[in-house]
């Protein structure tokens, strides 16, 4: 038989194997070859060792592959929590492949070559060449389909790396979900507490504004109402800062929420992708279409149909997805923080803004009780200056009732004493009757003199105690006035402060379904 023929004969019978792979040099015994290659000629296997062949990569000795752990779930053969001390974490198992694949043309070639300058040309049988190629062949299937066998089960494995990681991912998810809810529950009553505090803010720029009516008297009482107003403001507008900075850390969370999110997503979905493409890989190693396959020359690289793009290492594949896992688990945990942070300081704000608000409260009340008792105690003064009044005027018409009975006499002695001046020549003298006549004129004027005297200070005590009412009267009005006013702010200004601001925080409802 000639080398050509030879050659043409074993590569014709090789071709229509299934599956072969790389032939350990110890597979088949030199000596079976040497009685292999004694009856080719010199020449014909110059011919076949002049073809050339490309590089091989030896095989990591069996020892040397990784196997998957026992149990699925734990692909890293440690602890199921991918955030407890991933650095420590095994790696996931991995085959080294050769970087050029190894064809049946190149293992008849390579064998030739290799056991071609050991042949002996005495023996040129045939039968038992035939022979020992059938052997080679069917020990490099019986070798290929272990081969295979190995790729299959780290293809199997591989997928359910994967489905731990995308359960992983699904419930990294769901946990992002649960906590990005509650954020945005406490967000929207962060929106309602800023509009509750914005009432409040209302209220009291409405009361400061019908303090303004009062009329000031008394300023200890005024000075204290204004005060618990101004620092009821102070109050207020703290409270509206601190729930404004809140709702901007909310908002900044939120969207760090949806970044993690996306990430998350992006990556689960390149794993269900990545499980499929696997799932039908390792189905490859079954399916009766592919195994009745005959490979052809073009489709001998190893490298057509793979991804142009680079090829990550596994450390990085696994770093990505901790990265993503726990970018996510940052999140949450912040995101926890937050919901904790807003819940006591809602609190401590609702606190502070409901104190405030019960102090202008009691100095209203305050206030109330002291105008009233105020009014109280001039109306009892008003009523004594009343009873000082009447007692006036019943002096003073007793006075005048007097007067107009003493200047009767006076008038009639007055009479009398220009008719006796009437009395011609000497009978115009000082008689007894004269003397008695302006005994009773002198003793009649001192008597009205004294009467119109004490009419006068009557009259003037009248008028001082006239102007007493009318001062206890202003003062009245003024109490009245005050009050009036005061009791409007307590009762109608005040009854519209917001009724959710408590000792015990917010009491509002957000909306579960926010527009």
């Amino acid at each position: 038989m000639s080398p050509i023929l030879l050659a043409s004969s074993l590569l014709g019978t090789h071709l229509m194997c299934h599956r072969v792979c790389v032939l350990e040099s110890k597979a088949v015994r030199k000596s079976d070859f040497y009685r292999f290659l004694v009856g080719l000629r010199v020449d014909s296997i110059a011919l076949l060792r002049d073809v050339p062949f490309p590089s091989m990569v030896p095989w990591f000795p069996s020892r040397a592959l990784n196997h998957t752990p026992d149990c699925p779930s734990k692909p890293f053969g440690g602890s199921s929590d991918f955030r407890v001390d991933r650095k420590r974490a095994s790696m996931p198992p991995t085959i080294a492949f050769p970087a050029t694949p190894v064809t049946p043309l190149l293992l008849l070639l390579r064998l030739v070559s290799s056991f071609a300058m050991h042949a002996n040309p005495q023996h040129d049988d045939p039968s038992e060449v035939l022979r020992l190629a059938r052997l080679c062949v069917r020990e490099a299937n019986q070798k290929a389909a272990r081969m295979q066998n190995q790729t299959t089960h780290q293809l199997v494995q591989r997928v359910k790396d994967l489905k731990y990681w995308s359960q992983e991912i699904e419930r990294e998810l769901q946990e992002l979900k649960a906590d990005n809810e509650e954020l945005q529950r406490y967000y929207r009553r962060l929106a309602k507490c800023a509009q509750t505090t914005v009432a409040a803010g209302e209220c009291n720029e409405t009361c400061v504004g019908a303090q303004r009516k009062r009329i000031h008297v008394v300023e200890s009482l005024n000075s204290r109402v204004d005060a618990s107003l101004e620092k009821e403001k102070s109050a207020i507008g703290e409270a509206a800062k601190q729930i404004h900075d809140f709702k901007a850390i909310v908002e900044r969370q939120l969207e760090v929420n949806t970044v993690a999110k996306n990430h998350l997503l992006r990556d689960f979905t390149l794993k269900q992708e990545a499980i499929t493409v696997d799932h039908k890989s390792a189905a490859m190693g079954v399916d009766e279409k592919y195994r009745l396959e005959t490979p052809e020359g073009r489709h001998l690289d190893v490298r057509e149909g793979v991804p142009l793009q680079r090829m990550s290492e596994l450390d990085e594949w696994i770093e990505n997805t901790a990265r993503n896992l726990n970018a996510t688990a940052k999140a949450r945990a912040n995101s926890r923080k937050i919901v904790q942070k807003v819940v006591h300081s809602t609190r401590e704000v609702a606190q502070m803004m409901r104190t405030e608000a019960n102090t202008v409260e009691a100095a209203l009340k305050d206030s109330l009780k002291t105008w009233q008792d105020w009014r109280d105690g001039l109306r009892a003064k008003l009523g004594a200056k009343e009873k000082e009044k009447k007692t006036a005027d019943t002096a003073i018409g007793e006075i005048q009732m007097a007067l107009r009975q003493r200047r009767e006499p006076l008038e009639i002695a007055l009479k009398r004493q220009s008719q006796r001046g009437l009395r011609p020549g000497i009978e115009l003298c000082n008689d007894r009757a004269q003397h008695a006549l302006q005994a009773e004129l002198v003793n009649l004027k001192a008597t009205v003199v004294t009467l119109e005297g004490q009419l006068e200070k009557a009259r003037e005590s009248r008028r001082k105690l006239e102007e007493d009412r009318g001062r206890l009267e202003r003062k009245m009005h003024i109490c009245e006035h005050n009050f009036a006013v005061d009791y409007e702010v307590l009762r109608r200004i005040r009854a519209t402060y917001p009724q959710e601001i408590q000792s015990s925080g917010f009491l509002v409802v957000e909306k579960l379904n926010p527009k």
